[in-house]
């Protein structure tokens, strides 16, 4: 086997990749509404609310249905002017002013200017206005204070959330989630157990106590990963985690079990395969490793890391020719690889 120098183990183990984000609700996001469809100037449905407009000026819900109707067609200025006269009509309606808060996150607009998380959440205080203690809207309202890394507001929110009524995991949630951004493990950790406590079934924090051990206490971390997969037997994000962690353990029989019972749920990602492949060149099953990372590259031309990786074991099995190829492959999809480049340059200094 060749001696790999600047390219140990270490480094390929540096690359596995993990797709948790989303799933571990790293950030809270407002939820999205239906995707707008094209803008047309023939609106289906359209000549029939104007005509019900006329006849009831006053009516609040024609106003939000031909917001709704604009807004799935792509006509933002007239869907957010509509919903803003809906609230003007009738002020009690919290669904009005949440669907005003989440159009002006969720629809990127230069000219109007959107998102515009400073007017979602004017809309929002609003309406607290009227009704201090609606959850849902005092919910929307945290989150959109953690999106804008407003911390300490959010914090303040969700406290008095809490002091008014003692059962709030999702406000616990979101307590944790802002200390583990402010770098308070402790904290985040006591938030996210009582998110937990208060609802047992609570996957997202299970996920977040598990990722918050993982280097602290890995065995307590495997069992919040097995609660959470408790909850949800399938869930590609558990099982990514789990599997991970049992590799930095170096228990790869039980990481590559699981990593197939992946595949038997998601054959397409390739990341699953990169994994494997790892694991294999791991364990010195070098023909093993490249054939996963055939499989990955197959699944994704486009997977610079792969090609990396497959060139680290294309070398070791004396093939420099194809390590070669596969580095020059990495750096023409990514210039910027941060090993490729320098593995490259000692391959051809030893041939």
């Amino acid at each position: 086997m060749l001696n790999f120098a600047g390219m140990s183990k270490k480094v390929i183990s540096f690359l596995i990749l993990l797709s948790m984000a989303g799933a571990c609700r790293q950030s809270p996001e407002a939820p999205a509404a239906k995707e707008p469809g094209p803008g047309s100037e023939e609106i289906k449905g359209l000549t029939a609310l104007n005509e019900e407009i006329k006849k009831n000026p006053g009516d609040a819900e024609l106003y939000y249905s031909r917001a709704d109707l604009y807004l799935l067609n792509g006509k933002t200025r007239e869907g957010l002017a509509d919903l803003e006269e809906a609230i003007a009509l009738d002020s009690s309606q919290a669904y009005f002013y949440l669907r005003l808060a989440d159009e002006l996150m969720r629809i990127e607009n230069k000219e109007l200017q959107l998102p515009d998380s400073k007017r979602a959440i004017e809309t929002l205080l609003r309406y607290l206005k009227r009704d201090p203690e609606n959850e849902k809207v005092n919910q929307k309202l945290a989150d959109l204070y953690i999106y804008t890394k407003q911390n300490k507001a959010a914090l303040d929110l969700l406290q008095s959330m809490i002091d008014r009524a003692p059962y709030q995991p999702p406000a616990y949630f979101k307590r944790g989630f802002i200390f583990k951004s402010m770098g308070d493990t402790a904290a985040a950790v006591r938030a996210f157990r009582k998110a937990s406590e208060q609802d047992p079934s609570y996957f997202e924090a299970y996920m977040q106590l598990g990722l918050l051990h993982n280097r602290s206490r890995p065995r307590l971390a495997l069992q919040y990963y097995n609660n959470a997969l408790d909850i949800r037997p399938g869930s590609k994000e558990a099982l990514y985690a789990k599997a991970r962690l049992l590799q930095d353990l170096k228990r790869y029989e039980e990481a590559k079990k699981i990593y197939r019972e992946m595949v038997r749920i998601d054959a397409q990602d390739e990341q699953i395969f990169y994994n494997l492949g790892y694991l294999y060149y791991e364990q010195d099953s070098l023909e093993k490793a490249e054939r996963n990372f055939n499989i990955a590259i197959g699944l994704n031309p486009a997977f610079d890391f792969a090609y990396y990786a497959r060139g680290v074991v294309r070398e070791s099995r004396g093939n420099p020719a194809g390590a070669v190829s596969d580095y020059q492959n990495a750096l023409r999809i990514n210039p910027e690889h941060p090993y490729a480049g320098e593995a490259l340059e000692e391959l051809k200094k030893k041939n």
